[in-house]
């Protein structure tokens, strides 16, 4: 085998180590842009509960709360419950 081969296969390898360790950073930085608009999500929203409105399939509207300090949601029929839920909550 001659140098300039020996050269050559060096070269491609150089190359795809430089590629692969690009690649690897593309993706630690995509992952950490993942985790830091989690953080920021989390802490922007506090632990304010969630109000979604939403219709069954006849039509008929109700309100489901997420509550991020139990982790849980809950299903009311109307914005009254939904306030005297809230008021509870803090009452405690």
């Amino acid at each position: 085998m001659k140098c300039e081969d020996l050269s050559f296969f060096y070269e491609v390898q150089a190359r795809t180590e430089t590629s692969l360790i690009v690649r690897f950073g593309q993706r630690l930085k995509n992952s950490l842009a993942k985790v830091s608009r989690a953080i920021a999500t989390r802490f922007a929203h506090g632990c304010d509960p969630s109000v979604n409105e939403r219709r069954d399939h006849w039509g008929n509207v109700y309100y489901q709360v997420y509550d991020p300090h139990t982790q849980k949601s809950e299903i009311f029929g109307s914005e009254a419950e939904i306030r005297y839920w809230l008021e509870q909550r803090y009452v405690r």
